[in-house]
């Protein structure tokens, strides 16, 4: 456990001057159950001068199941106090609001994982939801954007990764080392249709990324990278990068080509 004190001052001819300082008090306890299993709550105690205080408690469960494979579960609460932009300042397009309330969230999140020294991979599902989320919106195309509270908002999503390291493998002097896939979905539902937000509808829903990493001898690398995003807009599209390596004892020469599908 422990405390910690700050403080947030800002001096500025467009936002203004203001202050507010911040105080708390954290501690955790861990009780270790069937070997290397574990399981840890606790609870973080803040006090700040613009919003009093609050305290967001937080448990962890990590249990060995079977062949290094892993249960993990983590659920807690956590915020977002608004910044001083949000609260104070005025641009060309947007406006602040000076009422805005803290975000608070319930995070929850279940899967399993496991290590060997081949194969590492992960699967989870999570779901977030959100009080007074903060988010720049607008009531009409002609009105500024303003930052404002919403009731409630639940993002849902879950995400699988898998790294594969080969050993002794070779094929006609190709020597592949490393392939890594990653994969995240998200969902979120935004209860009020009647506003037009500015950045909920950027986030993406599909997230996939691969890596293949290749040695094809005389010291030579080569690293290949896909990404492919889909927004929920509907916007979607793929980045493929490459790079190659010449590994010397002493030095050490690449050459990239990056965003080759965007």
């Amino acid at each position: 456990g422990g405390y910690e004190s700050r403080a947030e001052l800002i001096r500025s001819n467009n936002l203004g001057k203001y202050e507010r300082y911040f105080h708390s008090f954290y501690g955790e306890w861990r009780w270790y159950f069937r070997g290397s299993s574990s399981l840890t709550a606790g609870a973080n105690a803040q006090y700040n001068t613009d919003y009093g205080w609050k305290i967001y408690p937080g448990l962890e469960l990590n249990a060995y199941l079977y062949r290094n494979i892993r249960l993990f579960v983590n659920t807690g609460i956590s915020n977002r106090l608004p910044s001083y932009t949000d609260l104070y300042y005025d641009g060309p397009s947007n406006i602040g609001n000076a009422n805005l309330q803290p975000e608070t969230a319930f995070n929850f999140e279940a899967g399993f994982r496991q290590n060997t020294q081949a194969f590492t991979w992960q699967a989870s599902a999570f779901i977030r939801d959100m009080d007074n989320f903060i988010d720049f919106v607008r009531d009409s195309v002609n009105a500024d954007f303003q930052p404002r509270n919403f009731q409630h908002v639940q993002v849902r999503g879950g995400d699988a990764s898998g790294s594969l390291n080969f050993k002794n493998y070779n094929y006609r002097k190709v020597f592949l080392s490393t392939i890594r896939v990653n994969y995240t979905y998200l969902d979120a539902s935004l209860l009020n249709d009647n506003l037009e937000s500015k950045y909920a509808l950027e986030h993406l829903r599909h997230q996939l990324s691969t890596m293949l990493n290749v040695n094809t001898g005389g010291n030579i690398t080569h690293t290949i990278t896909f990404r492919y995003n889909e927004r929920f807009k509907g916007q979607e599209y793929g980045v493929l990068d490459y790079r190659i390596a010449y590994n010397h004892n002493t030095w050490r020469l690449t050459g990239e080509v990056f965003g080759v599908l965007s």
